[in-house]
């Protein structure tokens, strides 16, 4: 990984395993793909490198219907 990584101009994180639901079935690996493998590219990377993060609704948390979402919107995940 740390050969891709440093060739790369930007680093767009798609893994994850996502919902409340498959976390309680199994946290330990939610944590190592949403949390560990977060940490290693973040080791990884240079200060340089532009990280793309993308994240559905529910990064945001639960909010209400007249409440949307912009890029300063704080997160606020439901789950890890």
């Amino acid at each position: 990984m740390k050969q891709l990584v440093t060739q790369a101009d930007v680093v767009i994180l798609l893994a994850a395993f996502v919902g409340a639901l498959a976390y309680d079935r199994d946290p330990s690996f939610a944590r190592s793909v949403n949390v560990e493998a977060i940490r290693l590219r973040n080791r990884l990377r240079s200060p340089r490198q532009l990280v793309v993060y993308p994240t559905t609704n529910s990064g945001y948390g639960t909010k209400t219907d007249d409440v949307f979402c912009t890029e300063e919107t704080p997160l606020e995940p439901i789950s890890l």
